[in-house]
């Protein structure tokens, strides 16, 4: 479905001539964050979703061999390593979507963690962490939108 774009400009304009140096418009849907993120959209060197013809997807990487339903432990070791580097990135204020789930093996659980025990028992002690450091943050209200992003959009913590 084909939106239509409205020019907003006269209104902008309306709005900062009854503001003063300093002041800042926000509104509950539409953040510091939001504002921010939607200055860098569709640059190139700042939208990191601007060309994802280059993405990798899950099935794209399966073909390749870049994730296996076979595991050494020195490889779920470097993955355990990747994950909790990416946690720690979301704890500091990046989407879960580019950190924590960005790992492909997280794409499809079932298929690709629950076959290997120790993975599938390490992804659901992940996630309850995950879990608990959210409501936690959240239930003690002690961030900014622009310090920790408390969005999942759509990333089920349950799996």
């Amino acid at each position: 479905e084909e939106h239509e774009w409205e020019d907003i400009s006269d209104l902008c304009d309306l709005a900062v001539r009854g503001m003063n140096l300093g002041e800042m418009l926000e509104s509950p849907e539409f953040r510091l964050f939001e504002a921010m993120s939607a200055i860098e959209i569709m640059d190139p060197k700042m939208d990191s979703g601007f060309d994802s013809a280059g993405d990798m997807s899950l099935e794209r990487a399966e073909q390749e061999g870049i994730i296996k339903k076979s595991l050494s432990h020195s490889e779920l070791i470097t993955i355990w390593d990747e994950l909790f580097m990416y946690y720690l990135l979301w704890l500091d204020g990046h989407t879960i979507v580019q950190t924590c789930w960005c790992c492909l093996y997280l794409q499809n659980i079932e298929e690709f963690v629950r076959p290997i025990p120790v993975f599938g028992a390490f992804i659901d002690a992940f996630l309850i962490v995950c879990r608990s450091a959210k409501d936690a943050i959240i239930s003690a209200n002690v961030f900014d939108d622009e310090d920790f992003m408390p969005s999942l959009f759509g990333v089920d913590l349950e799996a």
